[in-house]
């Protein structure tokens, strides 16, 4: 699920460096005004570009070996009829896209396929099921018990999602899409944290988050002239709340030197969680996600 991430760079590339040269053909003023705003904008998906995962890489820190699967914890793909909103389709497409990555990751290829469906289904009804071609819905049928055509099937299906919203001028409807698939990610990351320890690895991939939520809102801010992608930040700001509560301490640069002869480099600013804000968090991804699933 690259594709989320190389979505941002075409972003930056296809839709706001054609409006500065767009923008040549007005006067003086109001050249640099659309410029220092195109630069403003390009700065932002620039950031995001490099610092926004996907919800395949924010679920990565799990274990698949040691990981129990349990499709109970997933979003019912029964439900998927009970969206009739655009807003609330998308926000679902990307919690559904979550979950593909989750049953991707721990090779689960017998409930894949309807995620798959659930998928198609909203994609159809946001009116960008153009994103799927005849050869895909063929290739998924014929090879997704495979567990590595199951994740390429997975990034191509994304990465047609992702072109399409690009290339049609629909990159709100991306930012929506965002907002689900970050919750739902994080909601199944903390189904498998174990309870709260500084040392728990997920405990620490769950404080990190707190960068990819300000890049996410940077996102979604370029859009703030839509009322459906406000209205899911709005949603966002009990997360928010919890996140800026969290600090940071500086740790001290170690570089030291792995057995095939690549430095390994620790350090820096480390966000540090307590087990209140933990639980504060944990509560308000519940709650969150619940609302969008619930609709």
């Amino acid at each position: 699920m690259k594709s989320i991430q190389n979505l941002f760079f075409i972003l930056f590339m296809g839709v706001f460096v054609p409006g500065c040269r767009q923008a040549d053909t007005k006067n003086q003023e109001s050249d640099t005004t659309n410029v220092n705003k195109s630069i403003q904008e390009e700065e932002i998906l620039n950031e995001v570009y490099n610092r926004f995962p996907s919800p395949e890489e924010m679920l990565s820190v799990i274990n698949k070996q040691t990981t129990n699967y349990d499709k109970k914890i997933l979003h019912k793909t029964e439900k998927v009829n009970n969206y009739l909103d655009s807003r609330s389709q998308a926000l679902n497409l990307g919690v559904y896209a979550a979950d593909l990555a989750f049953i991707a990751l721990l090779e689960q290829h017998k409930d894949s396929y309807k995620y798959f469906e659930a998928i198609f289904k909203l994609s159809e009804n946001l009116r960008i099921s153009a994103a799927f071609d005849e050869s895909l819905f063929k290739r998924t049928q014929e090879n997704i018990t495979n567990p590595d055509s199951l994740r390429s099937l997975t990034d191509d299906a994304f990465d047609n999602i992702s072109n399409y919203l690009v290339s049609n001028d629909k990159e709100k409807t991306f930012a929506i899409i965002s907002v689900g698939g970050f919750t739902e990610a994080l909601y199944l990351t903390f189904q498998f944290s174990k309870g709260y320890s500084q040392e728990n690895p997920i405990v620490q991939r769950i404080a990190d988050q707190k960068l990819v939520l300000d890049n996410l809102v940077d996102y979604c801010s370029v859009f703030s002239d839509d009322d459906a992608v406000n209205s899911s930040m709005e949603l966002l700001k009990p997360i928010r709340s919890v996140y800026s509560e969290i600090s940071s301490k500086k740790l001290e640069t170690k570089v030291t030197k792995a057995p095939d002869g690549k430095l390994i480099i620790k350090g820096g600013n480390k966000l540090m969680i307590t087990e209140e804000q933990y639980n504060k968090l944990k509560d308000a991804i519940t709650n969150l996600r619940n609302t969008i699933i619930q609709n």
